[in-house]
C-alpha cells in the first residue's frame, strides 16, 4: 500500500529495513501502530519507536504481530521467509534480502556493545535470542 504515497517503492524499502530490525531483535510487538509516514515535502518514514527485544523474555507471547513471509515468530525467520515477503508484496527479492542482510550484519557487529553496561538482566540474556535470530539470516 505504501505504493500509493510513493511510487519509487522508497517507503516500501524503508519499511522493510525497520521491519527487518524489528523482527532481527525479536520484538514481537512491532504492530502496524509502531509505524508512521510524515506526510510533509515528500512522504517518509518516520524514525523507529518502541522497538523491544520481546524475545528475551519468553514468558510474554512471541508470535510477530506482522508475520513474515508465513513466519510467526522471529525464532523460525530465513532468508526464504523474507524471499516470500518480497514476492508477495512484489517488492525487488534481492533487494529486500540485501536489506535484511545488511540489518543483520550492523546488529551484528554492534550488538554486544549496545547492550554492554545494563544492569536490569546480564547483557548475554538479552542478545542472546537476537544472536539466534541473526545466525539464520547470516
Amino acid at each position: 500500500m505504501l505504493n500509493k504515497a510513493d511510487t519509487t517503492e522508497q517507503l516500501a524499502y524503508d519499511f522493510i529495513r525497520q521491519l527487518a530490525f524489528n523482527t532481527l531483535i525479536g520484538n514481537a510487538d512491532a504492530h502496524a501502530k509502531n509505524y508512521s509516514i510524515f506526510l510533509d515535502d515528500a512522504p517518509r518514514i518516520t524514525p523507529l519507536y518502541d522497538a523491544l527485544p520481546l524475545g528475551t523474555w519468553p514468558q510474554y507471547d512471541q508470535r510477530l504481530s506482522m508475520p513474515i513471509g508465513n513466519a510467526r515468530y522471529a525464532a523460525v525467520v530465513t532468508p526464504a521467509h523474507w524471499d516470500y515477503l518480497a514476492n508477495r508484496t512484489k517488492l525487488d527479492k534481492d533487494k529486500v534480502l540485501e536489506i535484511v542482510s545488511t540489518i543483520a550484519n550492523r546488529l551484528a557487529e554492534t550488538l554486544d556493545e549496545a547492550y554492554a553496561g545494563i544492569d536490569q538482566l546480564p547483557p548475554e540474556d538479552i542478545v542472546r535470542p537476537i544472536k539466534k535470530n541473526l545466525q539464520r539470516m547470516l
